[in-house]
C-alpha cells in the first residue's frame, strides 16, 4: 500500500474509479461532466487528489481543492474536500481515514484558514468538521406570484437567455455582479463559467431592453432550485423572479440565498410560500483569529454590533480576544485567560452556525449580550463553489 499524489497521467484511471464508486453508492455519475472545474487531465488539476494504491491499483481517493475567499479587504484561504471515495470491496480498511488525516496534516502545515466539505455529520466530526454556515431557502409557487404581482411597483422589463461558454462579454458582466458581494469565492475569469455549470447546473443571464446584462441566475437541470442569483438592484431582482416564472412552465422552485443578500431576502419573505434557514455543509476552522477577524467586521457592517469584549477559548487552538467599540472591531490571538472555553465543534456551532448560541450550550451571564449580538457570523458557501 502507498499513499500517492496524483498527476495528469492518472486522470483516466482516477475518473473511472470515482465514477464507479459514486455510481455504485448513489446514481450513475460522471465526474468529468459533473465537475469540469475540478477534474481536467493536467498536473495542475490532478495534483489536488491523493490516493491509496494497493498492488498498483487505486483503492481510495480524497481531493483537497484550494480556494480563496474575499471578505472585504481580507483574504481567507480555504481547502475544499471532495471526491471522498473507497472501493466497495475495501470498505473498513481505513483508507479514507488515512487520506483524510493526510489532508488535515497538509492543511495544518500550510496557511489554510478553514475547510469545507459536504457529507454525513458524524462521519466527518471524527476529523474536526461540524455542520455550520447559513443558507436561506425560499420556496416559490406559481400561485404566490399570481397573487402578489399586482401589488408590485412597475418593474423593469427584461428577458432571459441561457449563458454559453462563448458569451465572453456576458460572462464578464456576470463576474462583476458576483464580485460585488461582501463575501465571495475568488473565481478567475477564465474559470468563471465552469463554476456556473458545476453539478450539471444551467446559467441564465437577464437582459434589459437594450441587451445589457442586469442579472444572472443558476438553476438545477430540472429548474427546481435556483442555486445562485445576482442582480443590479432590488427592483431588477424582483423582476427576474416574476419573469423567470412567466417564461417557463414550472410550478415551483426554491431560491437559495447567502445571509448577506438581505435586500433579496426582503423581497422573497413577502411573496414566498415557505422559507427557512439551514446549515450549508461541514466546516473545520484552522485559524480562528483570521476567520473571526474577517467575519465579525462583515457582520458589523450590516448590523452594528454591541460594544463589549470577550476572550473566547477554543480547545486545541488557543484564545481569541474580541473587542467591539464604537463600531470598530478588533480581533487577535492572546495568551490571557479566556472568559469561556469551548471544544472546536461547539465553538463552530455557536460562532458559525445558524441557530442562536443558547440552543447549543449555556452562555455565561457576563457574555450573553456579546454572544447574542455578535454570533452566529454570516459564513456561507454558494453551491456553485462546490468545494
Amino acid at each position: 500500500m502507498e499513499l500517492v499524489q496524483l498527476s495528469a497521467s492518472d486522470f483516466e484511471e482516477a475518473l473511472d474509479f470515482l465514477d464507479l464508486v459514486f455510481s455504485t453508492a448513489y446514481a450513475p455519475t460522471r465526474f468529468g461532466n459533473m465537475l469540469p472545474l475540478l477534474y481536467q487531465p493536467t498536473d495542475e488539476d490532478m495534483q489536488h487528489n491523493f490516493a491509496i494504491r494497493e498492488h498498483g491499483r487505486i483503492r481510495a481517493i480524497v481531493g483537497m481543492f484550494p480556494s480563496q475567499i474575499q471578505v472585504g479587504s481580507k483574504i481567507l484561504h480555504l481547502e475544499g474536500i471532495g471526491g471522498v471515495s473507497s472501493h466497495p470491496n475495501d470498505r473498513g480498511k481505513g483508507w479514507m481515514k488515512q487520506l483524510m488525516q493526510h489532508c488535515i496534516a497538509q492543511m495544518q502545515a500550510s496557511n489554510t484558514d478553514l475547510s469545507f466539505l459536504s457529507g454525513l455529520r458524524q462521519r466527518y466530526q471524527y476529523f474536526g468538521y461540524e455542520k455550520a454556515g447559513i443558507q436561506l431557502h425560499y420556496q416559490l409557487h406559481r400561485t404566490n406570484l399570481r397573487h402578489t404581482e399586482k401589488r408590485q411597483p412597475a418593474l423593469p422589463s427584461l428577458h432571459f437567455t441561457q449563458l454559453k461558454d462563448s458569451d465572453v462579454d456576458y460572462i464578464e458582466a456576470c463576474k462583476r455582479l458576483h464580485d460585488l458581494q461582501p463575501f465571495y469565492c475568488v473565481r478567475p475569469l477564465e474559470k468563471f463559467y465552469l463554476f456556473l455549470i458545476s453539478l450539471h447546473a444551467k446559467p441564465w443571464v437577464a437582459l434589459n431592453s437594450d441587451g445589457k446584462v442586469v442579472g444572472y441566475l443558476v438553476t438545477t437541470p430540472n429548474q427546481d432550485r435556483i442555486t445562485e442569483i445576482f442582480a443590479d438592484d432590488q427592483a431588477t431582482f424582483t423582476a427576474m423572479i416574476y419573469r423567470w416564472f412567466a417564461e417557463r412552465e414550472i410550478a415551483k422552485t426554491v431560491i437559495q440565498l447567502a445571509p448577506w443578500q438581505e435586500s433579496y431576502a426582503r423581497v422573497l419573505s413577502d411573496i414566498a410560500e415557505e422559507f427557512h434557514l439551514s446549515d450549508n455543509g461541514n466546516w473545520r476552522i484552522f485559524n480562528w483569529e483570521n476567520v473571526l477577524g474577517a467575519l465579525l467586521p462583515l457582520k458589523n457592517s450590516q448590523h452594528l454590533l454591541a460594544d463589549g469584549t470577550a476572550r473566547i477559548g477554543v480547545s486545541g487552538y488557543g484564545t481569541v480576544s474580541v473587542c467591539v467599540s464604537g463600531g470598530t472591531v478588533t480581533c487577535h490571538k492572546t495568551n490571557l485567560q479566556p472568559d469561556v472555553t469551548w471544544d472546536s465543534l461547539t465553538a463552530t456551532r455557536i460562532l458559525l452556525g445558524h441557530f442562536p448560541a443558547n440552543y447549543h450550550t449555556e452562555i455565561p451571564a457576563a457574555l450573553r449580550t456579546q454572544v447574542q449580538s455578535w454570533f452566529p457570523l454570516p459564513l456561507s458557501w454558494l453551491e456553485q463553489n462546490y468545494v
